[in-house]
């Protein structure tokens, strides 16, 4: 706690702000913490949580008055429940993308071409490299535009667009062998 309170302390400049702070960090540390548990549901989470609105908090100590008055201690709290939130978004966010990220490894597990009952247009599509298969899937069997696709797959949009072109022109140029 000691090594944790004196990193805080060093933010602040002045004397009385941070005799400010040491009592507003004694003072409700740990219902912070707590209130960030009631809304992240996870230690360390929470923990991050209350070590950002610490940070915040030691930078705007000016902005708070007596450490004893309800009103700083409304404005800690705001800090903190403002910080968490945004950790609880950012975490809802990074969870969503995985989940999408999970359901294209599962799109993109093409089943074999026998399975497929000699489809010319599925083996033709097997028989792109790998990136080409990837954004014409998901670009015409499951509907994402190519900044959707741009982001899901952590490329540049020029990027998707390009395998698009050339996966496209690569796929003509399969289906016309298979025809003949």
């Amino acid at each position: 706690m000691l090594k944790e309170l004196v990193f805080y302390l060093a933010l602040i400049e002045d004397q009385a702000g941070r005799k400010k702070f040491e009592r507003l960090y004694e003072r409700y540390h740990n219902l912070m913490y707590h209130r960030a548990y009631e809304i992240l549901n996870d230690e360390q989470i929470a923990e991050d949580a209350v070590s950002e609105a610490l940070i915040k908090l030691a930078i705007n100590i000016d902005k708070v008055g007596e450490a004893e008055s309800t009103s700083a201690k409304a404005f800690t709290m705001q800090i903190l429940e403002h910080t968490a939130i945004d950790l609880y978004r950012k975490r809802r966010k990074e969870m969503e993308r995985y989940r999408d990220l999970e359901e294209i490894k599962e799109i993109l597990t093409v089943p074999e071409p026998e399975s497929w009952s000699g489809s010319a247009l599925a083996k033709a599509i097997l028989e792109l490299p790998f990136e080409n298969r990837q954004v014409i899937l998901l670009k015409y069997a499951q509907g994402y535009d190519n900044a959707e696709i741009a982001a899901l797959l952590d490329f540049t949009v020029a990027k998707v667009e390009k395998l698009l072109s050339r996966g496209k022109r690569k796929l003509q140029q399969n289906l016309s062998k298979s025809a003949e």
